[in-house]
């Protein structure tokens, strides 16, 4: 009798996370999209043995993921370039999948004087796509107080990580 009650519950939790990480991985960005798809980066970063470190970009669904980036954890810190933009309160990771150029950020609260006000947070992914097409998708949910702090962080250890990189300008090389 209450078995039936219990699945429901724990599938419906399921259905209702705003992440791709599993339990024992460390959720540096998650959101929902305005099509109800999650964009998660997930991985485990620790300064005390780098060899295990590892770092993945998640797209889709709980009961399917569209796109794992990398799909291995060896050596997948040095795929990404992490960016803090102080100034702008703008937090971005990018990396390039067969070409494709992806960039996803969280933009704090701004009103400075040199970018558009933003009174809240707002975060997505853009995707330069390899004929040059742009696509963004972008979080109609994120929680921004959870995250800001975990994802700039992950940003400024891949910039000591993997130094100065310039991923996007490497790509127009080809």
């Amino acid at each position: 009798m209450y078995r039936p009650l219990f699945l429901l519950l724990f599938f419906s939790s399921i259905g209702f996370s705003q992440t791709l990480c599993l339990k024992k991985e460390t959720d540096f960005f998650s959101c929902v999209t305005t099509n109800n798809k999650i964009i998660s980066i997930c991985g485990k970063i620790s300064s005390n043995v780098p060899t295990n470190d590892w770092l993945q970009y998640r797209f889709g669904r709980h009961d399917h993921i569209e796109l794992i980036y990398p799909e291995s954890k060896i050596g997948s810190i040095s795929k990404f370039e992490g960016n803090t933009f102080n100034r702008y309160n703008v937090v971005d990771l990018r990396f390039i999948n067969s070409r494709n150029a992806y960039s996803v950020s969280l933009n704090g609260p701004y009103d400075g004087d040199e970018a558009a006000v933003r009174s809240s947070a707002s975060a997505g992914v853009n995707i330069k796509l390899k004929s040059k097409k742009r696509v963004s998708i972008s979080c109609s949910t994120i929680d921004s107080k959870k995250y800001y702090d975990r994802f700039e962080n992950l940003n400024n250890e891949l910039r000591f990580i993997n130094g100065d990189t310039d991923l996007f300008f490497k790509e127009q090389m080809y």
